[in-house]
């Protein structure tokens, strides 16, 4: 829970810095917090509807993301399995997907994203990019449906890197962004020359600290690492990974290095600035860390236009919208004033109305009381 409030706080934070947004606001994330209830996995908990009914949930590792649950749910002799985004592969820390521990279900509710893909010829979501040069105009480096094992993804980016060149991956705010960052470790740290990665996010330090504490969520082998060998298995994020809340700190870190920013559909935000400031360079490596981005989104937009152009030999141009605020001037700037001006009149007249009626209520019980005790004593 605590992974998916940082995500949303995030995406709140790449919306309201660049352009008005009304879609939900921090105080919305705080109100809902107390109405969860944490479980942990292989726990039951119980449910009463106001007609007596009872329902059951219990939580298992769904695979894919730290702390990602398959729902156990029993009404009865029923019983449903919800498991939205479940992963069959063990990660390096997150643990896979544990069908032995459901019970048999009546129905099983699953996503059917990946209904086309032979699991037996894949090597894993992890190692399934989409990779493109930028110089500045899109070409692609391999097809979108073809993904590099991890040896030559790491040829790929040290290729890039050694050309003085930047490695960008979009990502969300939690979830699969650690596995995603050990393995660019595993890649990097061996290297003679140490590249900096860059964890760029509005709650970066935030996810760092939770997600160091998250070990109770991690697999087996992330267990015995701690307790026999006294080692974290995210100790490289405190050596090795630099957490960044701002553009001006990813940038005070020296070129060339990758950087895994915010948000994973590049719509706004970090992952999109960084694009359009570093296709210009000759050399820039984006890496796609999912088989489908999501529909409507830049990230979509770009990987759709690859896929047509690489048909039709050909480079590819994107024209990308990117909102930023500016200050207001002239007419605008009365007009905002002005609109400021009545909301507050109007917050005011709201506060002043609540205030009456609430005496008018205190007055009407005190002479209820009243009331009430004088005819007691008569």
């Amino acid at each position: 829970m605590k992974l998916a409030i940082l995500a949303m706080q995030d995406a709140i934070h790449c919306h309201s810095t660049r352009k008005e947004f009304s879609g939900i606001s921090f105080q919305d994330v705080n109100d809902i917090i107390p109405k969860f209830t944490t479980l942990r996995f292989s726990q039951t908990h119980t449910l009463t509807s106001m007609k007596g009914k009872r329902l059951t949930v219990t939580g298992f590792p769904s695979g894919g993301t730290l702390g990602g649950t398959i729902w156990n749910i029993a009404v009865g002799c029923h019983v449903v399995v919800y498991g939205n985004g479940v992963y069959h592969k063990e990660g390096r820390v997150v643990p896979s997907l544990d069908m032995s521990s459901l019970t048999p279900p009546s129905v099983f509710i699953c996503d059917c994203g990946d209904h086309n893909i032979d699991v037996r010829t894949q090597q894993g979501s992890l190692e399934m990019y989409s990779i493109w040069e930028t110089k500045p105009t899109l070409q692609p480096q391999r097809g979108p449906s073809s993904y590099p094992p991890p040896d030559e993804l790491k040829q790929v980016i040290m290729l890039f890197l050694r050309k003085d060149g930047n490695v960008l991956i979009p990502c969300d705010g939690s979830g699969r962004t650690i596995e995603l960052l050990l393995l660019i470790c595993t890649i990097l740290i061996p290297t003679r020359r140490a590249y900096p990665v860059v964890v760029l996010s509005h709650n970066a330090h935030a996810l760092r600290a939770q997600t160091k504490a998250m070990l109770e969520w991690m697999n087996e082998d992330a267990h015995s690492r701690f307790t026999d060998k006294n080692q974290h298995p995210l100790q490289c994020f405190k050596t090795d990974v630099h957490f960044v809340s701002s553009l001006h700190e990813a940038e005070a870190i020296a070129d060339p290095k990758v950087v895994l920013a915010t948000p994973l559909s590049m719509d706004i935000g970090f992952s999109l600035e960084l694009f359009v400031r570093w296709a210009e360079k000759r050399y820039t490596l984006v890496i796609l860390p999912m088989r489908r981005p999501p529909a409507g989104s830049v990230i979509a937009e770009v990987f759709n236009e690859l896929n047509s152009n690489k048909q039709q030999g050909a480079n590819a141009t994107v024209l990308l919208e990117v909102p930023m605020r500016v200050p207001l001037t002239g007419d605008e700037l009365r007009e905002w004033k002005l609109k400021q001006q009545k909301k507050e009149q109007q917050e005011r007249k709201a506060d002043s109305s609540k205030k009456r009626r609430a005496a008018v209520a205190g007055s009407r019980s005190k002479d209820d009381q009243h009331n009430e005790e004088e005819q007691e004593e008569e």
